[in-house]
């Protein structure tokens, strides 16, 4: 495993990150195959939220069961909109309060080593929210902080905040990043769903590489798109993907220029005798910036197959091949 380090967290964090949102997790229910091959096999970051179901309860119980708390960093989210008022936003004070609170008891922990705000409103003063994930860093609660799914000028204004104040800001941002180009939000869900893949997302991604704030990035594989099982040559048309892509896929990721781009990936692949998977995973892998994809699986070969990225070394023009 290799790892890296994101400021003020004084232990190592895994390159690959174990996202803690499938449906074993998320009904809270015992994980603990997956989750022991994945910390044998060196991943000591874990990356859940409280949207995500039970899936705190699933890892807390297996962190307390195997008694390495010290030894794993815990990413957790929170103000994410409830699920049955998904246009209502909750980013606000007292929701850091409370989901916080929530979080740290069904991790059965005292502190959380990098919390993150699932979503933003951009109506809320950035200072407000600073000041209240300061009030709990001083508290002991968690460590650092950053935020998912924010805007590159609405972060830029809270680390300027931050900054004013002596604080150290958001260290991490968590948006969508993968080789595919978001099409439109892939859930629909009334708070908007921020990639920085593709041309649109070329000066956020400038912006986290000259400031050196790493990102975590979520679907890393564009929701499958690039998992090796959708077939770039047996996709002519919106209705073939349909039958290999999930709606939030389709709806997210769907379009001639990201199945071309699924082509590349699949020659790269056949010429370094990878995995689409592993192809796509390097991409990020090799970035200038510092990328940590969060890796779902439900098997442990899907893992096997995820750390053999790793090992992959991708050059300039395969990049630029890839994303041309």
């Amino acid at each position: 495993m290799k790892y890296n380090s994101i400021t003020g967290i004084n232990k190592r964090v895994s390159a690959l990150i174990f996202g803690c949102a499938g449906e074993v997790m998320q009904a809270g229910a015992d994980n603990s195959v997956l989750l022991d091959a994945a910390f044998e096999n060196g991943i000591n970051t874990f990356d859940t939220a409280r949207g995500y179901g039970q899936s705190e309860v699933s890892l807390g119980n297996w962190v307390k069961s195997r008694g390495n708390r010290e030894d794993v960093v815990i990413i957790t989210k929170g103000c994410h909109p409830l699920p049955d008022t998904l246009s209502v936003n909750r980013v606000t004070k007292n929701t850091i309060d409370e989901d916080l609170e929530a979080s740290l008891q069904k991790l059965q922990t005292d502190y959380v080593d990098l919390y993150l705000l699932h979503r933003d409103d951009i109506s809320i003063p950035v200072a407000e929210l600073i000041d209240a994930l300061e009030e709990k860093k001083k508290q002991g609660k968690i460590v650092q902080y950053g935020v998912s799914n924010w805007t590159l000028d609405r972060f830029i204004e809270a680390n300027e905040y931050a900054k004013s104040k002596g604080y150290d800001g958001f260290v991490v941002n968590s948006p969508n990043f993968s080789l595919a180009e978001q099409v439109l939000d892939p859930w629909q869900s009334g708070s908007e769903a921020i990639s920085i893949g593709g041309k649109a997302g070329k000066a956020s991604r400038e912006y986290f590489m000259k400031n050196n704030i790493p990102v975590i990035s979520y679907s890393p594989l564009a929701r499958g798109l690039f998992s090796g099982k959708v077939k770039s040559d047996e996709i002519k048309s919106e209705a073939d993907a349909s039958k290999a892509m999930d709606r939030f896929a389709l709806r997210g990721y769907y379009s001639k220029e990201n199945i071309e781009k699924l082509r590349r990936v699949e020659e790269l692949a056949k010429s370094k005798a990878a995995s689409v998977s592993q192809i796509a995973l390097a991409y990020l892998l090799c970035q200038e910036l510092t990328v940590y994809p969060i890796i779902g699986f439900s098997k442990e070969s899907h893992l096997k197959d995820n750390l053999g990225a790793l090992e992959l070394e991708l050059t300039m023009d395969e990049i630029t091949y890839l994303e041309s």
